[in-house]
């Protein structure tokens, strides 16, 4: 019997241990570990990679909307891998040099992803993201 009544206390206090006595060690030691230290913001340096084939119509308005990102100008590398285009295209995106716009052109058309794959021989930065000239295809598509 005695070996009944003690398995049994130990059964509740274990059950009080679980339900309210963890939950309060672990209080206590939040309050008394030292909080982190706070990180310091880090912006990456980002490359992004815009391909475009006989894009004269969308272009202009991809890199407008690039350029108008909220990101540092000193941290964002934009770069435009065209080739084969028979449009403006390439005209259009060499207005922009001055604006830090990259271009890597190949006269003859061999695909999307030889552009890219010549264009990233041109990347500065461990981040690379890529997109299409266009900004909505859907809305592109409509017109």
């Amino acid at each position: 019997m005695v070996i009944f009544g003690l398995l049994f206390w130990f059964s509740v206090l274990f059950i009080l241990y679980v339900y309210i006595g963890y939950p309060f060690f672990l209080t206590v030691l939040a309050r008394l570990k030292r909080r982190p230290d706070t990180y310091p913001l880090f912006t990456p340096k980002v490359t992004l990679v815009i391909a475009a084939y006989n894009e004269e119509k969308a272009i202009a308005s991809k890199l407008e909307n690039t350029l108008a990102l909220d990101f540092p100008k000193e941290n964002l590398q934009i770069l435009v891998a065209a080739d084969g285009s028979d449009d403006r295209t390439v005209e259009i995106v060499r207005t922009f040099s001055a604006h830090g716009v990259e271009l890597s052109y190949q006269p003859e058309r061999r695909g999307k992803m030889a552009a890219i794959d010549s264009a990233m021989t041109l990347v500065r930065n461990e981040i690379v993201l890529f997109s299409d000239a266009h900004i909505n295809s859907f809305h592109n598509i409509m017109e």
